[in-house]
Parts: C-alpha cells; sequence; structure tokens
C-alpha cells in the first residue's frame, strides 16, 4: 500500500468517525464563502458598481477556484487579484472596480495579518519590531 492510499484510508476513516465535525466543518466553510460573497456585494456597492448578490457570489466562487488551484503561490499573490479582475471584468464590463476589490480584500488580509502579530506578541510579552 502506498503512502497516499494509507492517507485515504485515514482520511475517510476519520471523517466517517467524526461525522459531526465533518458537518462543523463544511457549514463554517459555507458561511466563509457566503461572508466573502456578500463582502464583495457590499464593497462593489461602496464603490459606486452596482452588482447582484449573485454576482458577487460568481465572482468570489470563482477568487475560491483561484486560491485553492494557486496553493503553491504564496498567499496566492497576484493570482487572486487577476481572477477577481478577470470575472468582475466579465460581469460588470469594468477591470478597474475588479482591481479595487481586490485591493481592499488584500488590504483586509493584511490588516490581520498585523492584528494578529501584534495580539500573539502581546500574549508572549514580547514587541513587535
Amino acid at each position: 500500500m502506498t503512502g497516499i492510499e494509507t492517507f485515504d484510508i485515514h482520511l475517510t476513516e476519520f471523517y466517517g468517525a467524526s461525522l459531526k465535525r465533518f458537518a462543523l466543518v463544511l457549514a463554517t466553510s459555507f458561511c466563509n464563502w457566503i461572508l466573502g460573497a456578500f463582502g464583495v456585494w457590499i464593497t462593489m456597492l461602496l464603490i459606486g458598481s452596482s452588482i447582484t448578490f449573485a454576482d458577487a457570489w460568481i465572482i468570489e466562487a470563482m477568487a475560491q477556484m483561484v486560491r485553492a488551484s494557486t496553493f503553491f503561490i504564496p498567499a496566492s499573490i497576484g493570482a487572486q487579484e487577476a481572477a477577481i479582475m478577470l470575472f468582475t471584468s466579465a460581469l460588470t464590463g469594468q477591470a478597474s472596480s475588479g482591481l479595487a476589490v481586490a485591493l481592499l480584500r488584500r488590504a483586509r488580509e493584511v490588516i490581520w495579518v498585523i492584528s494578529g502579530l501584534a495580539v500573539s506578541a502581546k500574549l508572549l510579552g514580547r514587541r513587535v519590531a
């Protein structure tokens, strides 16, 4: 038996034995997807480009797909932005609004990372350089 087959067996046993955990993982992932689509929709409305929630859902779905398929690129730098620009341009005809959404999304991620580093440094009793 190869390593990948052993891994597959362990994964199947884990999810079979922990069905509640598996359902919780699926539910939280789905909530994350919905919140991401809601964030795209609100951002587009705030920058003056009106789209439907279904369009925002499509943009978020494609961004998630690109992020998952470009796991080997650190933080999917560039790939995520290109996907958001491409699909926003296809849906609205405005690549600039897609760029704005992508950059605001990246800024939010940077803020969360810096906040997490500051909190962890405080908890560990060290100063952030």
